[in-house]
């Protein structure tokens, strides 16, 4: 696959509805042990409007969507990842969300593909910047 065809491309818009069974099927996936992430009225007495994720659950936003630049066959790694929130993601709301690769880079034999996912709430306010480096191995 080309790569570098796709680089600066942005997937379509596609929402992600989040709920406490994701929040809390997902908490238990990571071996979460905080009861904030399932217990409602602890949110509720913390201060939150309903159950905040916890703070990677964007990355399984992924799975939303087919990205064109990862429908290659290959295999791929994460080597660094970091989300950025204006507010936390919570349970009762949809996001919508977008991903862009923002650059395709070679290192040895090694294809290095920087992507940014964003996320905005329903009135259009982006809630988080995630940027994941995925890195794998150039076929020849």
């Amino acid at each position: 696959m080309d790569y570098y065809s796709y680089e600066g491309f942005t997937t379509t818009p596609f929402k992600v509805a989040v709920t406490r069974e994701m929040i809390a099927d997902y908490a238990r996936s990571i071996e979460e042990t905080e009861s904030l992430f399932f217990n409602y009225k602890e949110a509720i007495n913390k201060g939150y409007a309903d159950i905040p994720a916890p703070p990677c659950m964007p990355m399984i936003f992924w799975q939303y969507i087919k990205v064109p630049w990862m429908n290659g066959g290959d295999s791929f790694i994460h080597k660094y990842q970091s989300i950025n929130y204006s507010e936390p993601v919570m349970a009762g709301q949809t996001y919508t969300c977008m991903i862009t690769l923002k650059s395709v880079k070679s290192k040895r034999s090694f294809l290095i593909l920087d992507n940014e996912l964003v996320g905005e709430n329903e009135r259009g306010k982006v809630i988080f910047t995630s940027n994941s480096t995925l890195i794998g191995e150039m076929k020849k």
